[in-house]
């Protein structure tokens, strides 16, 4: 029996596994598309109860206020994941019985927090700032077993994959590429292949995207200011195939968030950059729901919060025993 590196539910022992490294299929869409042909709306539902969560707490500046005052930092931002099983494929309306033969897949979820509003907007992104989330996606033949290696002192800092030293210089060289100037393109990927301090550690193959998000549309578009930006689909498999939740859901996700100023912002006399800051992450998935049921053997249900049935409670006792 296979056991994992990701929580399977609540009274779980996390042990580890000899992972494969060959190509795994996945689909990975913003988090308004669809996913597999799930729609986003089907999709959202099942991340309500996913089967195993981590979140990164960010100190960050406040950007409420304008970017040329004092700077100030807050505590209440966040980056998170959740992973969820047996995703049915059923959901799609339009899905032959020959379509749909492969019948689920396991699901994550990335999402940025940001400080909720107040109710009288207090809270509210000032338009000095902007946001960029600059993300890497591993290609899954070369990199993904290397994120898969979590250590002791990890608590998804990407201290796993790379030194502090590598970390800083990341952080750093985003900063330093950003533009604020440029409206259309201020967001830039750092690459540890071209930083000195980050020689001979991991390179990423599946290449990076950065986005830039401005003060309208943190405003208008995050609800409570919460921002999913990311849905990943793992391989079509039978339902409850744990090979197949372990393989998606043990995966770290490097991210980095950089808030800077607005190509409409003025300094005060600052100069451009003084109060910009980033952060790098690797978000990973480590924490059981409570109540989370792992994946249904073949033909059984989805991974629900009700009561944990005998066959779990015996994978429980089994993996105690390893």
């Amino acid at each position: 029996m296979a056991s994992s590196f990701l929580p399977l539910f609540a009274s779980a022992v996390v042990a580890l596994f000899s992972w494969r490294t060959n190509a795994i299929s996945v689909d990975s869409k913003p988090a308004d598309m669809d996913l597999w042909g799930v729609s986003a709306a089907n999709l959202t539902k099942y991340f309500d109860h996913p089967n195993a969560t981590g979140i990164y707490h960010l100190h960050a500046p406040d950007i409420s206020i304008a970017y040329a005052d004092r700077r100030q930092f807050r505590d209440d931002w966040s980056l998170s994941i959740a992973v969820v099983a047996d995703i049915p494929l059923d959901e799609r309306a339009w899905a032959t019985k020959e379509q749909r033969a492969d019948r689920s897949f396991t699901g994550t979820k990335l999402t940025l927090q940001a400080p909720p509003r107040n109710s009288d907007n207090s809270s509210a992104a000032h338009i000095s700032w902007t946001v960029c989330l600059i993300e890497y996606s591993p290609y899954f033949k070369k990199d993904v077993s290397a994120l898969r290696r979590p250590n002791d002192d990890d608590n998804n800092s990407c201290s796993s994959i790379l030194s502090q030293e590598c970390i800083a210089a990341m952080e750093e060289d985003a900063i330093k590429k950003y533009t604020g100037s440029s409206p259309d393109f201020p967001c830039h990927c750092p690459s540890t292949d071209k930083l000195p301090a980050c020689e001979g550690q991991m390179r990423w193959s599946g290449g990076c995207s950065a986005r830039r998000h401005n003060a309208t549309e943190i405003n208008t578009q995050w609800l409570d200011g919460k921002y999913d930006w990311r849905f990943i689909g793992g391989d079509r498999t039978e339902r409850g195939n744990i090979t197949a939740y372990n393989e998606l859901g043990s995966i770290a996700w490097p991210t980095i968030v950089l808030w800077g100023q607005s190509p409409n912002a003025t300094t005060g006399g600052q100069g451009v950059r003084v109060n910009n800051t980033a952060k790098m992450v690797c978000m990973r998935a480590k924490n059981a729901t409570q109540g989370s049921i792992a994946p249904a053997t073949s033909g059984g249900r989805r991974n629900t919060v009700s009561t944990v049935t005998a066959g779990f409670v015996w994978i429980a006792i089994w993996m105690m025993l390893m």
